[in-house]
């Protein structure tokens, strides 16, 4: 029981930050360009990661540690996957910076989290069967959008293009 309240209050905390992150790149972009923003983002994430990672490593035992020579070597295929993901959420990020110096941040957070849709979407093309219930959910989130983003004059703003298409690039990633 404890476990379960435990995931539940960081499911919580997890969406409390997500949805709030959006206010504070609106508030960030009043002061720095987009890539200005996206770059400082990237290099405090990459700090804060720092010490998580030399943590883990010590709390490992001896034994399943790996010896620093098998460290250093990467295969090709994870060079280049890693590359492929870096790119992908290089763009999806940008996009969605450049997006919101135009939409609002609920609009920004809404558009985004239709990549939720895209994913299942997305596996048509791998050969995945969709169930029903999705299709469901598309259509609701396309309602949704439509609500929130369509103007009087059946037009969509170019910020929420790009969210949109930032939503694509999540999904790819």
């Amino acid at each position: 029981m404890i476990k379960k309240q435990t995931g539940n209050l960081i499911l919580l905390l997890t969406a409390l930050i997500w949805g709030s992150s959006f206010v504070a790149q609106t508030t960030g972009m009043e002061h720095v360009q987009p890539f200005t923003f996206m770059g400082i983002r990237t290099v405090l994430g990459g700090l804060v990661l720092i010490p998580v990672i030399l943590f883990q490593r010590r709390m490992q035992p001896k034994a399943q540690r790996r010896a620093p020579e098998v460290q250093r070597h990467i295969d090709r295929m994870s060079l280049i996957g890693g590359i492929c993901c870096g790119l992908v959420l290089c763009i999806a990020g940008d996009l969605q910076q450049f997006g919101m110096t135009t939409t609002s941040p609920g609009k920004a957070g809404f558009i985004t989290s239709l990549y939720i849709v895209i994913v299942p979407l997305l596996g048509i093309f791998i050969g995945k069967k969709i169930p029903k219930i999705v299709w469901f959910c598309v259509a609701a989130a396309l309602f949704g959008f439509y609500l929130l983003c369509v103007t009087e004059q059946f037009t969509i703003s170019t910020g929420d293009l790009l969210v949109l298409c930032c939503a694509f690039f999540f999904s790819i990633h």
